[in-house]
């Protein structure tokens, strides 16, 4: 699994580059890494396609959103029978995010590397349109 990945992280306010030549395994371990981050936000592209992975990290879970031409999506976990929302912190913002969005962050670096792998539905959960 080699594909090449441009990766941009946002922390308090600053965004910078991890690189334009990424493999997938490099980000999923980029990924689980942010745990501690209180407030980070990871855009990922795959070079020469279409779309843009969006990941919100916050207090070790996550948020994924997925931009394609066609319209905005994210995320749902597939055995989420949670209620409720959850706080979260995006952009320096405090909002309240729906349970059944929020990933711990091993699953959502296994989701990244799905989206990677095929850009169609992962397996283990399911994209909404927003």
């Amino acid at each position: 699994m080699s594909r090449c990945v441009r990766a941009e992280i946002e922390r308090d306010g600053r965004r910078s580059c991890l690189g334009a030549d990424l493999s997938a395994d490099d980000i999923a371990a980029f990924v689980r890494n942010l745990e501690a981050e209180l407030d980070a936000t990871l855009s990922l592209s795959r070079i020469g396609s279409e779309g843009r992975l969006l990941l919100a990290v916050s207090r070790g879970q996550a948020f994924l959103g997925l931009e394609l031409p066609e319209g905005l999506l994210q995320y749902v976990v597939a055995s989420s029978q949670v209620g409720g929302t959850q706080r979260f912190r995006v952009g320096g913002q405090e909002v309240d995010i729906e349970s059944r969005y929020v990933l711990d962050m091993a699953s959502a670096a296994t989701v990244v590397l799905e989206w990677l792998a095929d850009p169609t539905m992962p397996s283990s959960g399911d994209w909404e349109r927003q």
